[in-house]
């Protein structure tokens, strides 16, 4: 039919050349997936969605620099090729960031910039450390990011969470705390936004959220003054069933504002309790499933754009990877 692959599987989303043009250094040409910091191909559906355009790192010591510019994506749930676009319609030129990481010991440092040409840019910076204790490890982390528009395409109607502000200087931080003892994961975590942070890049992008308070089905935790705060324990249960993992985290976000208007438009509240198990199963190479729970409440009075209806999901995936 017409639906696409949201009915049948019918999709080419990488191919892409890859030169090593230095000794450290790499240039990557055609549709590919991305994995960086403010721009991701999405892992929560059957494929991902992935970038037309080129990408390249170089690396040396402990420093890697890269950089990407992309002028068509292809959705995680269409077979077609698109031009980046706002939520009107209106089409975005390039997609290009810049970014750096740094790596030394237990500390790790990164940079980077995004732009979505005359609609929006995005700058994060992120730092973390990690302790190697007599029988345990401990993680902590901070970042800190921002998004302001940048041009003429961002407008009323051009961003759906933006309540109908045609002006954005959002910020926000977040700090994480992880310890791993034995087969436990206990991890902590709080983010604060001030104005807003959009997880969006261009419409129809479900976008990338760096932040370790985020749900990775559903809602964003990043609207006007919100405080989001979250709990965590992952299992490793692979003395019991080799290969079995599993995550239970509760996420409470507070205090959201309409973009607009302030409180007098409108305040809101959510929760968002999730369950995620993983099985790397160990009777064929490359087979591997998960079963992801989601549970989600929210209390809204007035309008905040980024806050969603209840809603309670379930997703199960099986994936088969063979490397040759």
């Amino acid at each position: 039919d017409d639906d696409g692959i949201d009915n049948h599987i019918s999709k080419i989303g990488q191919l892409f050349a890859d030169f090593q043009v230095t000794r450290n250094g790499h240039v990557k040409v055609g549709a590919q997936k991305v994995k960086t910091m403010l721009l991701r191909s999405s892992s929560t559906r059957a494929i991902p969605n992935t970038f037309r355009g080129i990408t390249a790192d170089y690396s040396f010591d402990q420093f890697k620099f890269y950089g990407y510019a992309f002028d068509e994506w292809s959705s995680r749930h269409d077979d077609s090729w698109d031009k980046f676009t706002t939520e009107l319609g209106e089409e975005i030129d390039i997609v290009w960031g810049l970014g750096a990481t740094y790596k030394k010991a237990g500390f790790k440092a990164e940079l980077e910039y995004l732009v979505s040409q005359d609609y929006l840019a995005k700058l994060g910076i992120r730092a973390g450390y990690s302790w190697k204790l007599p029988s345990s490890k401990v993680q902590l982390s901070a970042g800190y990011f921002t998004a302001k528009d940048n041009g003429d395409l961002f407008k009323p109607g051009a961003e759906k969470d933006l309540d109908g502000n045609e002006d954005l200087d959002g910020s926000a931080y977040y700090v994480d705390l992880n310890w791993n003892v034995g087969m436990f994961t206990l991890g902590a975590a709080y983010t604060q936004v001030f104005d807003m942070w959009l997880e969006d890049n261009f419409a129809g992008d479900h976008g990338t959220n760096p932040f370790p308070t985020r749900a990775p089905i559903g809602p964003d935790f990043t609207n006007t003054e919100e405080k989001a705060w979250q709990a965590r324990v992952g299992f490793d249960l692979s003395n019991f069933v080799p290969g079995l993992t599993t995550k239970v985290s509760y996420t409470r976000g507070t205090d959201a504002e309409n973009s607009l208007t302030g409180k007098a438009g409108g305040t809101a509240d959510e929760d968002y309790f999730a369950v995620d198990t993983r099985w790397k199963i160990p009777y064929l190479k490359g087979l591997s499933c998960r079963w992801y729970f989601a549970d989600y409440d929210s209390d809204e009075k007035g309008k905040i754009g980024g806050v969603k209806g209840d809603e309670t999901d379930h997703r199960v995936y099986l994936d088969y990877v063979v490397k040759f």
